[in-house]
């Protein structure tokens, strides 16, 4: 935990931490997620063509899928109003998300009224289809 400063600039921080700018940084960290996981697969999985794969839809980048090739899963991300919403068929992996400025003046996303780093809402989203 890090304190800020008396006169830290919490207006700025918080605009700086809007659902727009941090689903589209989502998408970055998931489409690098996805190649390292791809990079990284068993030798099992690669004997059985199972590759991971993401993909923006929708119009205005408001829309992003994860599916995988020859393994059953697919995980939806959407940019709704002032939520993101993942949503998956075939996976226990369906929720919402809103941001925040915490106590300590960071943005974070917000799931069941606990508040997460990013690296945490991702593994929610995609540890079962990735890993199971």
């Amino acid at each position: 935990m890090h304190e800020k400063p008396d006169d830290f600039d919490w207006v700025k921080a918080r605009t700086e931490c809007s659902i727009y700018k941090t689903f589209k940084d989502l998408q970055r960290r998931v489409e690098a997620d996805v190649a390292q996981r791809n990079e990284t697969a068993s030798e099992e999985e690669k004997k059985r063509g199972i590759t991971f794969h993401c993909k923006a839809e929708g119009q205005g980048g408001d829309y992003f899928v994860v599916t995988a090739t020859r393994k059953k899963g697919i995980v939806r991300f959407f940019l709704r109003d002032e939520k993101i919403q993942v949503v998956s068929d075939d996976v226990n992996a369906t929720f919402e998300a809103t941001i925040t400025l915490n106590n300590e003046g960071d943005c974070r996303l917000k799931v069941n009224g606990q508040e997460l780093q990013t690296w945490q809402f991702l593994r929610m989203a995609l540890e079962e289809m990735l890993f199971d």
